[in-house]
């Protein structure tokens, strides 16, 4: 073991370093077979300089990452280019006030594992598939209360992301633009732009809830043969789901629910899967209803402070001032955000909060009905 390494290139194979103090210093690697951990209570930074990237990893494989950063400017936190076989295992990432700060881009890079991870603050991307970025896996990961989406995918192919969280963004919670058969399994978006974007064809939406976002709650443009399973979209400003006229030959399937959407439930025409007021269209097969109202599904705006926190808060799970403890909450489906009233609460609610900023949780009520145990356990 290394502790506390200087700057620059950690390239002792099979080591592992350890960040054992806050420390403000740029890595890269390229050597294989590497480790590098952020110890528990303590953050990677980079340097003042803005256009770093804190570890820069080029060309290798067998890697293993953790630990905390935060970025006090306009930063990459860590970047995986031509990279495989690397596992990025409990990150937390703050991007503060930087708006171009971003937290893991991911290039050219494939067979790898990110599970744990966690971006918030204002920032750009929180992950960022590129350039053949495939066949990587995604588990269990959050975005809140900042600039951009929580998974940016473009031109990459055959990646998993299951268990994904996005809540009060300024943009799209998750965005595929370009690649195929991509699937995005167990997610929500809450208080973002649009839901989910889709922009390229044969990907997999299942299992999905969006809810309360300022535009779309899905919406799909050139994605063609695709499939959405099992989503709820409610409270939406816009659409439940639009599909465009580009699109052909999507597939609906499982239940599909819709409630108090400001534009539309559906608008679709013949040959995308679905037709505006949610009517059948090929070989679409799902279960339609209306009036899936989630104003009693999540616990929503907390009116006690977080004991796991230590942002000074006012008593009634408000913050007074800026955010200082992004990450920390008694569990992870807490976050902050704005301070507009009750679930729903748009167009209050939406977006990044910066000071006086409410503590919300997204975690499901014992007693819902809508989105709990709606498939029970399979024998």
């Amino acid at each position: 073991m290394i502790a506390d390494p200087p700057a620059g290139n950690l390239n002792t194979s099979s080591a592992i370093y350890i960040v054992r103090s806050n420390l403000q210093r740029l890595y890269t690697i390229t050597s294989p077979n590497i480790g590098l951990v952020v110890q528990p209570g303590v953050s990677l930074s980079g340097d003042l300089a803005p256009g770093g990237i804190v570890v820069d990893v080029s060309a290798t494989r067998y890697l293993w990452l953790e630990g905390d950063f935060r970025l006090p400017n306009d930063l990459g936190a860590i970047r995986l280019n031509g990279t495989s076989y690397a596992r990025v295992h409990n990150v937390r990432i703050d991007a503060g006030g930087q708006v171009a700060t971003w937290g893991l881009r991911m290039t050219g890079a494939s067979n790898n594992r990110i599970d744990h991870f966690t971006f918030s603050g204002q920032g750009d991307f929180g992950i960022r598939l590129e350039a053949a970025a495939n066949y990587n896996t995604l588990f269990d990961i959050k975005r809140s209360n900042g600039w951009q989406s929580l998974v940016q995918l473009n031109a990459s192919d055959n990646n998993i992301v299951v268990g994904f969280l996005t809540t009060s963004v300024n943009s799209n919670a998750m965005a595929q633009t370009s690649g195929n058969r991509n699937i995005f399994l167990n997610g929500a978006s809450i208080f973002a732009s649009d839901g989910f974007y889709g922009g390229a064809g044969q990907l997999s939406l299942v299992n999905f809830v969006a809810a309360a976002n300022g535009a779309d709650g899905i919406n799909f443009i050139n994605a063609s043969k695709s499939t959405v399973a099992d989503a709820v979209s409610s409270h939406n400003q816009g659409n439940g789901v639009i599909v465009s006229n580009n699109n052909t030959f999507e597939y609906f399937t499982g239940i599909l629910e819709f409630a108090s959407n400001g534009s539309s439930h559906c608008t679709g025409d013949l040959t995308r899967g679905i037709r505006n007021g949610c009517g059948f269209d090929e070989l679409s097969d799902y279960s339609l209803a209306f009036g899936a109202d989630l104003t009693s599904s999540f616990v929503g705006s907390v009116s006690s402070d977080d004991s796991a926190n230590t942002t000074a808060m006012d008593g009634s799970g408000r913050t007074v001032g800026p955010i200082s403890d992004p990450w920390n909450f008694e569990n992870r489906f807490r976050a902050w955000g704005k301070d507009a009233g009750a679930f729903p609460g748009v167009p209050g609610n939406l977006g990044l909060c910066t000071t006086n900023c409410r503590l919300w949780d997204f975690s499901l009520r014992n007693g819902d009905t809508r989105l709990r145990n709606r498939f029970g356990i399979p024998n």
